[in-house]
């Protein structure tokens, strides 16, 4: 084995060095220390969470407690940057909507309510990013799914308006026998 400091040529990087340890250059061998003190890491977190799910399950509980700050937190950064709006606009523009969905008219929720359909979404248009108000969780997904074409919405319109049952079928909701109908009905 060369001493510290010996020149060597390291097998990882094939580079001319001097020598530090394990017959490498010293910035490889410290790669392959921090790399096996990762996987030491990541053994040990393992087992810890496979030998103790109940401390593991309280923990996970606390943070969630507190992260309705950090939750607080991105919504406000992603309203500065997104939207170049403050808090203050985002309260006045609802205000301005009564507290309602700009759309369906439901009372929107501000806050720590997650996954829920009040929950307030700002809608903007993507072609300019212009704020266009706010909008409760389901009508901001419906206008997301429909990509703002307006085109598309008309004839959703005109399909909703319009009579287009089918005589032949009926939504049942038990998993009974088809519902007969009347045989002197339209055919």
């Amino acid at each position: 084995m060369a001493k510290k400091g010996t020149p060597i040529v390291c097998p990882d990087c094939n580079s001319e060095s001097r020598y530090f340890a394990l017959s490498r250059c010293e910035p490889c061998y410290y790669k392959i220390k921090y790399e096996r003190e990762q996987a030491r890491r990541l053994e040990y977190a393992r087992r810890y969470r496979k030998e103790n799910p109940d401390k593991v399950l309280a923990c996970n509980r606390k943070s969630y407690r507190y992260s309705a700050t950090q939750r607080r937190n991105v919504r406000h950064y992603a309203l500065r940057t997104k939207y170049g709006m403050t808090e203050a606009d985002f309260d006045e523009m609802l205000a301005g909507q009564n507290g309602k969905c700009a759309i369906c008219s439901v009372t929107v929720v501000v806050g720590d309510e997650r996954h829920s359909h009040q929950t307030a979404c700002v809608d903007h248009c993507h072609a300019t990013g212009a704020v266009r108000g706010i909008l409760c969780n389901r009508c901001n997904k419906g206008l997301g799914m429909f990509e703002d074409d307006l085109p598309r919405f008309r004839r959703v319109m005109r399909y909703l308006e319009s009579d287009y049952t089918n005589p032949r079928f009926r939504y049942r909701k038990t998993k009974h026998a088809p519902v007969e109908q009347n045989k002197g009905a339209r055919k």
